[in-house]
């Protein structure tokens, strides 16, 4: 890297670098330490960067962790209490562009992320949408579980909405109502408005030195102390220009809530997390007979009430080992996550309100639902991580987000008739989930839907189904194959990535609107796109996939083929069939 190279990569990244320092310590002298840090590692550890329009990316992640390690954020927010609220979900679309062109809107933007969020949730904000972390690299350099990143990302958008909708109601005007990605444009054009410093002679010098040929061994040493520094990037770095770092950061937020805290006395998970991050089950020596017992009947006495709601389990109910809930109940107000019960059953098929009873039991194996029953809540069974068995009540019609998040040993499930929705998270993190049956009219598919659901070989998808969310397949690894309905019109972003068992993807010609990154990290190296295929709605890079070189299938004179240098940008090679 020569002089010159590193002046027109300090001046093009200067801003970018100093805001993600600032934005994250909030402190000028420390911002401008580690703008200083980060380009001394950048040029000790990165001299041989052949391709400067990555530098930029590079370069943010740089300066991100060295801003995280001065803070010092060693698994933060054991509980955080902001997030036992029932969180709706919130889109990417509630901003328009317009804001992010005014300063007077910008500024009552950026005044509510700065003082309606707390710290840990803004860093989080701004290392998602600014620096492109994924969620997992801010959860291992942040010391907090990838679910906890999750729930931020959602609890801030949700918070930036309703906060700028109280404002509209208090003033009168309206600030929000175009349908487009809109945080890490606001973040991109906040860190435009920074002062520019020319770069100091210390690190031309020091660029200079790293040149010099005898000083090879200084330099890989030094590239062992910026590695030390920069432990979000120890897998890889995926990295592309501007335009492309900007996209990649707009996936998608979680609709999680956490809605309980666990007791001290609970049972330790039967999974454990592999060095990969994702759950897989201990090898136990486990034997299994068929048995016949009858269903005990109920007994009041393992639950304590109030009038004919259960809030809690008696000392003989911590001990019982199968729990039958009395036909008089009519709702459970606690979550029943401290026992030994590994069966439930429900003495009467009355529709009650089950609320989060079972959520976070590392005991219960099976679980027979009232055949009446008619909607699950949020996180209902989550994290239930030895639930194998639980058949939905026919009668189902509705299912909060998450409901079986973490249930790493649930394998099969069939979706009732009923349910036109699934939900967000409904089998986030399910890694022993084989398939999936949906009998009825499904209409959308919600995001995060199955994501990290790394055994999930296949699944029909109804031909009803109009939407699948952001990140609704992420990181299902054994995905081969996934047949998209004719009638289906929006593909949300980052749908298929990670999935590196999938080699191709035939985009129905019903599909209007795609979002960013639908491939990234995939394995698909074959896009077929029909001949009457014309999108109203794309990213620029929709179909980017910077791990493999894809062929395009278009037919000569469609639309695809006149519009293929707009749409299909990155390492994408056009073929005609």
């Amino acid at each position: 890297m020569t002089g010159k190279e590193l002046e027109q990569i300090y001046n093009e990244a200067y801003k970018a670098v100093y805001w993600t320092a600032m934005s994250l310590l909030k402190n000028e002298a420390d911002a401008e330490d580690v703008v200083q840090d980060t380009f001394v590692s950048f040029i000790e550890s990165y001299s041989d960067l052949t391709d400067t329009s990555k530098a930029t990316a590079l370069l943010k992640k740089i300066a991100a962790n060295k801003s995280l390690n001065r803070i010092k954020l060693a698994k933060t927010d054991v509980a955080e209490d902001e997030f036992f609220d029932n969180v709706e979900a919130v889109p990417e679309d509630f901003l328009p562009d317009s804001i992010v062109e005014s300063d007077e809107a910008r500024k009552i933007v950026m005044d509510i992320i700065n003082n309606y969020l707390s710290e840990d949730v803004r860093r989080t904000l701004i290392l998602f949408y600014f620096d492109d972390l994924s969620t997992k690299e801010i959860a291992e350099v942040l010391g907090v579980p990838q679910g906890t990143v999750l729930r931020r990302l959602n609890y801030a958008r949700n918070k930036i909405k309703k906060e700028v909708e109280k404002y509209e109601k208090d003033n009168d005007t309206k600030l929000f109502g175009m349908a487009i990605p809109f945080l890490t444009k606001l973040f991109i054009k906040e860190s435009e408005q920074v002062a520019f410093k020319p770069m100091p002679a210390s690190l031309a010098n020091l660029s200079a030195s790293a040149e010099a040929p005898s000083q090879g061994a200084g330099i890989k040493a030094s590239k062992e102390a910026a590695k030390k520094g920069t432990e979000i990037m120890k897998t890889k770095i995926i990295i592309s220009s501007i335009a492309a770092v900007i996209a990649v950061g707009i996936t998608v937020g979680v609709i999680v809530a956490v809605l309980s805290k666990k007791k001290d006395q609970k049972p330790e998970p039967k999974h454990v997390e592999s060095a990969e991050g994702e759950y897989e089950e201990e090898e136990e020596e486990t034997t299994t007979t068929e048995t016949t017992k009858a269903i005990p009947k109920a007994d009041k006495d393992l639950f304590r009430w109030s009038d004919n709601t259960i809030i809690d389990l008696t000392d003989e109910g911590l001990q019982a080992e199968v729990l039958v809930i009395p036909a008089e109940c009519d709702g459970i107000d606690c979550c029943l996550d401290n026992g030994i019960y590994t069966e439930v059953y429900f003495e009467s098929d009355n529709d009650i309100n089950i609320g989060v009873a079972f959520n976070g039991s590392h005991t219960v194996e099976k679980i027979v639902l009232p055949k009446n029953l008619s909607s699950l809540d949020v996180y209902a069974f989550a994290d239930c991580s030895a639930l194998k068995e639980i058949e939905l009540p026919e009668g189902l019609t509705e299912m909060g987000a998450g409901v079986f998040q973490d249930c790493v040993s649930l394998k099969s499930m069939e979706i009732p008739a009923g349910v036109t929705v699934l939900p967000s998270f409904l089998f986030c993190g399910c890694t022993n989930l084989e398939s999936v049956t949906i009998k009825g009219d499904v209409t959308e598919i919600g995001a995060a839907c199955f994501i990290q659901c790394t055994n999930l070989k296949s699944i029909e998808i109804p031909s009803t189904v109009k939407t699948i969310g952001f990140n609704c397949f992420a990181d299902c690894k054994s995905l081969t194959s996934v047949d998209l309905p004719e009638g289906l019109e929006n593909l949300d972003t980052d749908i298929f990535s990670g999935c590196s068992s999938m080699t191709s993807l035939r985009i129905p010609s019903s599909v209007k609107d795609i979002g960013q990154n639908i491939l990234l990290g995939s394995g698909v190296t074959d896009v077929y796109v029909p001949a009457d295929l014309e999108l109203t709605e794309w990213e620029h890079n929709s179909f980017w996939n910077s791990e493999e070189h894809m062929r395009i299938h278009v037919t000569a004179g469609s639309w695809a083929d006149a519009n293929f240098d707009d749409v299909f940008i990155g390492y994408l090679e056009k073929t005609y069939d």
